[in-house]
């Protein structure tokens, strides 16, 4: 009886471009509230880590992965859908029960500043990946396996 009845589920979205970058997705169920706002919601399952769901801190620069999901959700479903409908929250609803049985329902409220983070974050990760830069490696000279990416050095052994 505490569901809200007013969603859609499996959202897949295709063919979306913020500012250049083509985005796709599948966000699990969007509850459609008064007021067009719009709460993005996200199942999972296992043991709950609150630290997914933390924004940015000085420990943790690009925050939990739950955090960046739920707004990256908001950034999709907002260049997918250009009504009036906006995301003002996300939800991370847990299907595995805890330790005292319960059903556990994590939600966060989804800042300005937070879409502008994401959005950021989105194209500095397509430059990367247009310029073919995906592994940073442990940071030493002289690991052989870093510059065999890096530089394609092959080494005599990666021994």
């Amino acid at each position: 009886n505490s569901w809200h009845k007013k969603v859609r589920i499996e959202l897949n979205v295709r063919n979306v471009q913020v500012e250049g970058v083509p985005l796709t997705g599948a966000i699990d169920k969007l509850e459609l509230h008064e007021d067009f706002k719009t709460v993005v919601v996200d199942y999972k399952t296992g043991e709950i880590e609150p630290v997914k769901l933390r924004p940015p801190s000085e420990s943790n620069p690009l925050g939990g992965n739950y955090w960046r999901q739920l707004v990256f959700y908001k950034l999709l479903y907002e260049s997918f859908d250009r009504g009036a409908r906006r995301v003002t929250s996300g939800l991370i609803s847990w299907v595995d029960p805890n330790n005292k049985g319960q059903f556990v329902n994590s939600a966060i409220e989804i800042k300005p500043q937070d879409v502008e983070f994401i959005r950021k974050l989105v194209k500095e990760t397509y430059v990367k990946i247009q310029n073919h830069e995906f592994y940073e490696g442990c940071g030493k000279s002289d690991c052989k396996w870093c510059n065999f990416v890096r530089h394609n050095l092959t080494p005599d052994s990666f021994a």
